[in-house]
């Protein structure tokens, strides 16, 4: 039986959905569907997807909107946004049915990289755990890696995504090494300081309070250390 015959148009121009022409055994499928959806629909599970592409699959051509309209009342965007992963799920282990939508639609994506999205299919073929949080991670890096090729393209266009890498490889190296001299140049710095104001210590330690607030107020005065030093010798038991 047609679209055309099991709908019609309302007076606000929009095509209506009935069961009425539907075929008995469409009907309890299209039914049986709607009624799982609306009981799991406010908390997203993969059984919305699964029962939304059951439903278009039992459903005459021009039908499933109308019926996301009219029976299920939500918005054809997202019935969409589910039908989407749930062909993606489709022909997949179960266990990928478990991963949060987001993380399902973003591996469903045609731009996703093929080797990210080929590995956690073969993770849950493994029968490995899945991260949801890594596999944001991986694919989010994935994505900036594209745009920095794109954007080194400009510059260079033969580069490839391989060269890319080791571009960026080796610029964390040297940026790794430079991180590492730094380091280890305050903490030279650090050490040299220390050993200069040992002897200045070695000299205050053996002032009294009042004599140690009379040259703290001093020390603004002198500008080098070799003068603040020379005061501390005279007032020095």
């Amino acid at each position: 039986m047609s679209g055309v015959e099991m709908i019609s148009a309302s007076s606000s121009g929009l095509v209506e959905f009935s069961y009425a022409a539907l075929d008995p055994s469409a009907e309890a499928v299209v039914r049986d569907a709607a009624e799982i959806i609306h009981g799991v629909q406010k908390a997203y599970t993969s059984e919305v997807a699964r029962q939304l592409l059951r439903a278009k699959n039992a459903l005459p051509h021009g039908a499933f909107e109308p019926w996301v309209r009219d029976v299920l009342d939500i918005k054809l965007r997202t019935a969409r946004y589910h039908l989407e992963n749930a062909r993606w799920l489709d022909d997949k282990p179960a266990m990928l049915a478990d991963l949060p939508p987001t993380v399902v639609h973003a591996l469903a994506d045609r731009r996703a990289p093929s080797e990210i999205v080929s590995g956690v299919v073969a993770d849950a073929h493994a029968g490995a755990a899945l991260d949801a949080g890594s596999i944001r991670a991986k694919l989010a890096a994935a994505k900036l890696e594209q745009w920095e090729l794109k954007v080194a393209q400009k510059r260079s266009p033969k580069l490839t995504a391989a060269e890319l890498r080791v571009r960026r490889k080796r610029q964390a190296e040297r940026d790794a090494a430079e991180r590492a001299r730094a380091a280890a140049k305050a903490e030279t710095e650090q050490a040299e300081r220390e050993l200069r104001l040992l002897p200045l210590a070695q000299m205050v330690a053996g002032l009294g309070p009042d004599t140690v607030a009379a040259l703290l107020a001093l020390l603004p005065l002198y500008q080098d250390r070799e003068t603040f030093t020379a005061l501390l010798r005279e007032v020095a038991p």
